[in-house]
């Protein structure tokens, strides 16, 4: 059956070939990046909910989203890594199309939660780097409420559609998702995974040479400063990208590619692994990823944990005041007006 070749919408092995002790390792290593990428985006949610500057910030808003995603994903891994050990210790084999749909179902919803949300941040950095005026003043809400509701329809509408077609009675050599769903749904997610990082990418290049191309002309003082502070943010978002790119895009596209050429069993089989392993790698770096490169949420998490904050790190946050500034006296605001005359 073709859809025996994508099994990437699950995560576990499957493979009747593979030693007991590949087996074994594979369920492990996806257990793991099922337990990081809940208690990492987890912590992600509570810091973000935790503090309202941050959600006030619609970049911060969308990234909570995101961790919303990923966060289902791993509750996906570590269902499919446990059902997996199960079945292996009882010797278990009698399930249904339905059954493992079932145990796979959570996995299909937040990896296209995942892909909308992510197309969301794209396009929003593109249109910060665009228009900073029109951006900073924005309706927020409205636009976090916007992403939450298509991304959230767009899911279930992905999700249900899963079972439409399917043959509940049919008993899989293999329990999962990808040998289960209908021959319609593999052609159908290949569309869709192509044409989200087609989006995905295509904004980024966008936004990156014309942040490129605005810092170098721009004169205003205040656009400056807000294209200065989307420079940092987009650095935080780069390494997103660069995770999404090679743990993601590039296993998938190769699963398509070898589907096409009609590609053995043994190497879908490989490809199925690496893609099981790489969205959970995706899934489970965010948290490593924005404390070492975002500054506003990093700064964030380490309040949250009561650490002593780098004093350069604060001076990166523009937007976030932990303390109270000082009154400025007169003689203070005419000496800073002489320095910026002199400057």
């Amino acid at each position: 059956m073709v859809q025996s070749n994508y099994s990437y919408l699950n995560a576990t092995t499957g493979s009747t070939g593979n030693s007991n002790i590949i087996d074994a390792a594979f369920s492990f290593i996806i257990l793991a990046l099922g337990f990081l990428a809940v208690f990492g985006n987890g912590f992600i949610l509570l810091v973000i909910g935790n503090y309202k500057t941050l959600r006030s910030n619609l970049c911060n808003a969308l990234i909570g989203l995101l961790a919303i995603a990923d966060f289902a994903s791993g509750i996906g891994l570590l269902i499919r890594g446990i059902s997996n050990q199960i079945f292996e210790f009882t010797g278990y084999h009698d399930y249904t199309n339905i059954d493992c749909l079932l145990l796979g179902i959570v996995g299909i919803y937040s990896v296209h939660m995942s892909q909308m949300i992510t197309i969301f941040i794209a396009v929003d950095r593109l249109k910060a780097v665009r228009d900073p005026f029109k951006y900073a003043t924005q309706d927020n809400l409205k636009s976090s409420l916007t992403a939450l509701i298509v991304s959230i329809g767009y899911s279930l509408f992905g999700a249900v559609i899963a079972f439409i077609g399917l043959d509940y009675n049919f008993r899989p050599e293999i329990c999962a998702t990808g040998s289960s769903v209908p021959t319609f749904y593999p052609p159908y997610w290949s569309l869709f995974t192509f044409i989200a990082a087609i989006i995905v990418f295509y904004s980024y290049a966008r936004t990156a040479l014309l942040l490129k191309k605005k810092l170098r002309n721009v004169k205003s003082s205040i656009e400056k400063k807000h294209l200065k502070r989307q420079k940092e943010v987009f650095k935080a978002i780069n390494i997103v990208l660069i995770v999404y790119a090679f743990c993601w895009c590039l296993p998938t596209f190769l699963t398509v590619g070898a589907t096409i050429a009609q590609a053995d069993a043994v190497i879908m089989g490989h490809l199925s692994s690496i893609i099981a392993v790489g969205t959970g790698i995706n899934s489970s770096g965010n948290l490593f990823i924005y404390a070492w490169k975002h500054h506003e949420i990093g700064e964030h998490m380490r309040k949250f944990l009561n650490l002593k904050v780098n004093a350069s790190s604060r001076r990166s946050i523009s937007t976030t005041h932990f303390e109270k500034p000082a009154a400025t006296t007169g003689k203070q605001l005419a000496f800073a007006t002489v320095a910026v005359k002199v400057t």
